[in-house]
């Protein structure tokens, strides 16, 4: 019994000290929001960007086993104000998630955007593309869209813990190659 503890405890405390003294050792990149582009007309904004260096080496091999992983993507528009706190005006939510089949061998895409439907594909890469890609229409209240207003959107992306199955939950908490949230990135409404 105390040679179990021991190596228990041994184990623990290695990848304690990996992940805290060398995080690359672990992930060589971190993720990152890359090629923001909004257009605007009208009342209608169309955000687009891109998660680049998500997916691990072990991300992938639990997607290939079945797991379901979901993305988040947080978008908010923002209103500049000086001397004070930014006003926030719109807050959403984006979730892109995969589930491969493995007796039919694809891919099931799922999105919480609107007019998105369900898609299924059989090549890897351009499931992890598809995940990765946000292609996102924002109704803005016209009263919002007022000449000389200073808006910018801010834009993070995650790794949604909270739809992962309890038991890989608590083996990832050890684990933080696996675990992400990006930073949030701004990009100017004008």
């Amino acid at each position: 019994m105390k040679n179990k503890s021991l190596l228990v405890f041994i184990v623990f405390s290695v990848f304690t000290i990996l992940s805290v003294s060398s995080p690359n050792l672990l992930r060589s990149k971190e993720p990152n929001i890359m090629n923001i582009t909004i257009n605007r007309t009208g009342k209608n904004v169309s955000v687009q960007f891109t998660l680049g260096n998500c997916f691990t080496q072990e991300m992938e091999e639990a997607i290939l086993s079945g797991i379901p992983t979901t993305f988040l993507f947080s978008i908010n528009l923002n209103e500049n104000r000086n001397f004070w706190f930014d006003k926030k005006i719109i807050t959403g939510h984006i979730k892109h998630t995969v589930k491969y089949d493995s007796l039919q061998e694809e891919f099931h895409l799922t999105y919480n955007g609107k007019g998105k439907n369900p898609t299924v594909v059989k090549d890897f890469n351009i499931a992890k593309k598809m995940m990765a890609e946000v292609k996102e229409d924002i109704v803005v209240p016209e009263n919002i869209l007022t000449d000389g207003q200073d808006l910018y959107f801010k834009i993070r992306a995650k790794l949604d813990s909270a739809a992962l199955p309890f038991y890989l939950d608590y083996l990832l908490f050890f684990v933080s190659s696996w675990d992400f949230e990006t930073d949030w990135y701004t990009k100017n409404l004008n």
